[in-house]
């Protein structure tokens, strides 16, 4: 039953702490974002483009809706996805 739990809420309040702790590691007191961005120098770089693809797949979420594959062409009377019952 993990499939039903939503974690829709808590999404964006995690975004934006990792984006949060990527910008000021010292307002958190994490020691190793620093030493990985003196170490690295694309780190910073790969992190930042990382979290914005996070913050752009959340901005783009389809709220739940099922995606499905372009050979399926049958929809229940709701218009939501029906599955055969052998793929069930």
């Amino acid at each position: 039953m993990l499939g039903s739990i939503s974690l829709s809420p808590a999404v964006l309040p995690i975004i934006i702490l990792v984006g949060l702790i990527l910008l000021r590691p010292s307002w958190f007191a994490v020691k190793a974002v620093p030493r990985g961005y003196a170490a690295e120098p694309l780190l910073a770089m790969t992190l930042a483009m990382m979290w914005l693809v996070c913050v752009l797949g959340w901005f783009a979420d389809d709220s739940g809706i099922a995606c499905l594959p372009t050979h399926c062409r049958w929809l229940c009377r709701s218009g939501s996805p029906c599955w055969p019952a052998s793929a069930r």
